[in-house]
């Protein structure tokens, strides 16, 4: 590697790669958002 290589961010990911990973972590955090205000939904939890 020379010294320009060392200085520079790690190799970006493809777009291919970043926009489900965007999306996925989207879905988690609104997950876990949920989940923290006590939204409760799914099987066996309708009506009860």
């Amino acid at each position: 590697m020379t010294k320009a290589q060392n200085r520079e961010s790690p190799p970006r990911m493809p777009r291919w790669v970043k926009w489900p990973a965007i999306i996925i972590g989207i879905l988690v955090l609104l997950f876990v958002v949920l989940r923290l205000t006590g939204f409760e939904h799914g099987p066996g939890q309708d009506g009860h």
